[in-house]
């Protein structure tokens, strides 16, 4: 029994475990567990009953009787909260797989068509939130517009975007994007590889003489820090289609001005020398149609987390992280477990060990010399991180516990 209860302290928490902090999902896990637990009690345990004879078809009642247990709903432009700015060119740090398919996705398009219910329903929308969306994204520099003629004309293929609740006030914004997903290949890539949580039985502690020490820190609104190129951003659409003169006050207009527009004829007499440079943008027809489009990569691209972790990746090993040797992935062995790191999308953790007789100060730890190096990569590349959530030299004593029996 006092084995049987060392495996139990072992893998279990050794304090009461709250679920409903353990994730953007544990909310609508208690409601459905608390649903069948009714339903179950209302059976009975009699001969007679479908709980009894293992029959189906009773009845569960579904109770969402709060926001958090609803978690995405129609878009609301003025509760979409957007951090990033599309400002992280990742192209330097992306694997040859991935570099051509991310500056030029139609290279990896096919000529099909998505079949029925694959992708979203655009055409009943009035465009009056969609709009109010593309000028949320115009204040963070991730609106792009584009001539009708270079996006795509099927419906399918463009985006509709919805919220996923975050709080009382925000919700993250969500690209339904299968249409377009659809037609671009699947590339195999190192999303397969992400370490579990099995991955970390791997590290042995020495019992009674060390302590796991652990470092971690996650990029903010990562996905919408990476800046796409035109190519990219003109197939992710916004449906309707709106007339430019809509625009004339937001900074994208003069982007696509700059692009697309005819300048004026030069006229010395009426412009003189042109000392401060062509004053005139051109004209324009005030029922042209153009194309909302977002310049960064949305939370719905199924290639999505495949460039935030390649790139992320390559960015860290370059400055001497995520080792081969000592590199947390399901797919692989460690060789060595002094020091391990690993990467799951945004999120870079690392954990040492340590002498025991060290617990009380782990500042400098290996663990927290990587999470250091990792912050200066970041402040470089201008990626910025929920600072708030960072864990620097943190002893992970569950771990500790787990070695130990």
């Amino acid at each position: 029994h006092r084995r049987l209860m060392a495996l139990v302290k072992a893998g279990g928490p050794s304090q009461t475990f709250d679920f409903l902090r353990c994730g953007r999902k544990s909310f609508q896990l208690g409601a459905r567990l608390e649903e069948i637990f009714e339903a179950l009690q209302k059976l009975g345990l009699s001969d007679s009953s479908k709980y009894h004879s293992a029959s189906s078809g009773a009845p569960v009642s579904v109770r969402n009787d709060c926001d958090e247990l609803v978690p995405y709903r129609p878009l609301s432009a003025k509760r979409v909260k957007l951090t990033g700015q599309g400002s992280w060119d990742c192209s330097n740090y992306l694997s040859e797989l991935f570099y051509v398919p991310f500056r030029e996705p139609r290279i990896n398009m096919f000529d099909i068509q998505p079949p029925a219910g694959a992708f979203p329903d655009v055409s009943g929308s009035t465009g009056e939130e969609e709009f109010a969306l593309a000028l949320v994204w115009d204040a963070k520099n991730l609106l792009r517009l584009y001539p009708e003629e270079l996006c795509p004309k099927e419906l399918s293929s463009y985006t509709r975007v919805f919220g996923n609740y975050k709080d009382a006030e925000t919700d993250r914004q969500i690209g339904d994007r299968r249409g377009q997903n659809f037609r671009e290949g699947r590339l195999a890539g190192p999303s397969k590889s992400l370490p579990t949580m099995t991955s970390l039985l791997q590290i042995c502690v020495a019992r009674y003489d060390e302590v796991l020490c652990g470092s971690a820190t996650d990029r903010k609104d990562f996905y919408h820090q990476f800046f796409a190129t035109d190519e990219k951003a003109s197939l992710n659409c916004l449906f309707p289609k709106f007339d430019l003169n809509r625009f004339l006050q937001c900074k994208a207009y003069d982007s696509y001005a700059e692009k697309f527009l005819k300048k004026s004829r030069y006229d010395r007499v009426a412009q003189g020398d042109m000392l401060h440079g062509l004053t005139s943008k051109g004209p324009y027809s005030a029922d042209m149609k153009v194309v909302a489009c977002f310049g960064a990569i949305f939370q719905g691209d199924h290639l999505g987390v495949e460039l935030a972790t390649d790139s992320h990746s390559n960015l860290l090993c370059a400055a001497g992280l995520l080792g081969d040797e000592s590199r947390l992935r399901s797919d692989f062995p460690l060789a060595c477990d002094s020091k391990v790191d690993g990467l799951v999308i945004d999120d870079y953790f690392c954990l040492s060990r340590e002498p025991r007789a060290l617990s009380s100060d782990l500042s400098a730890s290996g663990s927290v010399a990587a999470f250091k190096t990792a912050k200066r990569v970041y402040s470089r590349e201008g990626l910025i991180g929920s600072d708030a959530k960072d864990v620097v030299g943190s002893p992970r004593r569950h771990a500790c516990r787990a070695s130990e029996v």
